[in-house]
């Protein structure tokens, strides 16, 4: 695992970005830490993260294969991504991620606030979206 300095964090504005949104913090205070079986950017300046991509941030994990950031236009996606915050018993799954500088989305989302890590009860949505700019979720 590795930890970002405050100096790493305004070097890569979009993954500072990323995690802000999702945690809705400030995290220069926070403890922040990613592994991957490869790190590796493109020709497009592109970062990539692959391979069992885990990105805690405090409390807060997330899971998924690949993570695609774009720190040139300020975007990332990635597919078939497991989050959970364990303070809040909040946790789901999610086939896309999506996320701006003004917008953080989920598609094809199931959640649950449930202690239990089975599936006894998910709240389903075909997307979840968070806005900065209209300061709002939206549930569809």
């Amino acid at each position: 695992m590795f930890s970002f300095s405050k100096n790493y964090l305004s070097k890569h504005k979009i993954l500072f970005l990323v995690l802000f949104y999702i945690t809705g913090n400030n995290l220069l205070s926070q403890n922040i830490n990613y592994s991957a079986g490869k790190i590796s950017s493109d020709a497009n300046k592109r970062l990539i993260l692959e391979q069992s991509v885990k990105l805690n941030i405090e409390n807060i994990a997330i899971s998924t294969e690949k993570l695609i950031i774009d720190q040139e236009k300020e975007i990332g996606f990635a597919k078939e991504i497991s989050f959970k915050i364990e303070e809040n018993n909040f946790w789901g799954e999610a086939e896309e991620f999506d996320f701006s500088k003004e917008n953080v989305s989920f598609q094809n989302t199931k959640f649950s606030l449930c202690p239990c890590y089975e599936k006894i009860w998910w709240i389903e949505a075909s997307e979840i979206k968070f806005s900065e700019d209209k300061e709002s979720i939206e549930f569809k």
